[in-house]
């Protein structure tokens, strides 16, 4: 995880290197992203697997989050989004120890499993002068909510950690979209707060001025003006 992380804030700093030829989301447009990200609570999770059952043993494992965006820009320098992100985990436990309802002491082994799901609104300040580049830093504005199941044979079993919603204010510290072609981009972000701590993905912005169709109104007026100068 340090190693990803290290490579997260090497691809941003290269990134603000370039502001130069950078530029903010424009008024009008939306961008549609989807993500992959990293957070610190499958390690927490798995660090603390013991502690999840009094007796027996546990293995802890997840996914990565996995998030959905879409940003428009109200302003040059300004956009209101939202985001739906989701992680899941999943629980072995082996030897787990209990005692029945007839009151005899019994052990088994049986899975268990967590989500989060955040539901989220992202107000983000864009910076920057060029046309391939976007780069933003915002607030995370959100609800998260815990679900689980399990299979288990104990009818008491259950764990309190993983249910339950609460809401919380995440801080996007810096993101960038980097565009491969006017349409098409790619993205990353670096987080303080649920539900990752960075993340990369494509993005796909939609409407508005593009560079090409900028580009092209400009070849085209070029054009224009020297025919008339030669007549």
């Amino acid at each position: 995880m340090k190693k990803l992380n290290l490579l997260a804030l090497v691809i941003m700093a290269s990134c603000f290197l370039l502001a130069t030829d950078s530029n903010a989301q424009r008024q009008g447009q939306g961008v549609v992203g989807i993500q992959v990200g990293q957070s610190i609570i499958g390690s927490l999770i798995n660090s603390a697997g013991d502690e999840l059952t009094g007796d027996g043993r546990v293995d802890a494992s997840n996914n990565p989050v996995f998030q959905l965006t879409y940003d428009h820009g109200f302003a040059d320098r300004f956009s209101l989004g939202v985001a739906v992100a989701i992680q899941r985990f999943k629980f072995d436990y082996e030897n787990y120890e209990y005692t029945d309802s007839d009151g005899m002491f019994q052990t088994a082994n049986f899975d268990a499993s967590a989500s989060r799901t955040s539901f989220a609104v992202r107000p983000l300040f864009h910076y920057g002068n060029g046309d391939k580049l976007d780069m933003y830093s915002g607030l995370r504005v959100q609800y998260i909510n815990w679900s689980g199941s399990n299979d288990s044979p104990d009818e008491n079993f259950e764990i309190d950690a993983f249910s339950g919603g609460r809401f919380g204010v995440g801080l996007v510290l810096f993101g960038f979209r980097y565009y491969v072609t006017d349409m098409i981009g790619l993205t990353g972000e670096v987080q303080i707060g649920a539900p990752y701590v960075s993340a990369f993905g494509v993005s796909a912005r939609l409407g508005g001025d593009t560079a090409s169709s900028s580009t092209r109104g400009g070849s085209s007026r070029g054009s224009s003006s020297s025919s008339r100068k030669r007549r």
